[in-house]
């Protein structure tokens, strides 16, 4: 039998997502597909292709920890990688 990867989104779907513990002990905000699509395209970072979702501070440190990498392995402008880190200063507070 011929094993599928990723599984078939019928079969995502119908999961839900669970608190995932961290290292530290502390639980990591988890986003499934459906409270994604529900997402205004404004909390995203780049909210032209809704990659980057930022709908509260865990998941804006972790675009911006994705941003680098992803501008480090060349899969980033640095244009867009600064949109981001604007946008996720912002859910930070930071701005």
């Amino acid at each position: 039998m011929r094993r599928l990867w990723p599984p078939a989104i019928e079969a995502r779907s119908t999961r839900r997502a669970k608190p995932q513990p961290t290292m530290e002990g502390l639980i990591m905000a988890t986003l499934d597909e459906t409270k994604r699509d529900k997402l205004k395209d404004s909390t995203f970072g780049l909210p032209e292709e809704r990659k980057y979702p930022m709908p509260d501070k865990s998941h804006a440190r972790n675009a911006k920890a994705r941003a680098s990498q992803e501008l480090d392995a060349g899969n980033l402008t640095k244009g867009e990688k600064a949109k981001i880190d604007r946008k996720a200063d912002k859910v930070l507070g930071k701005d």
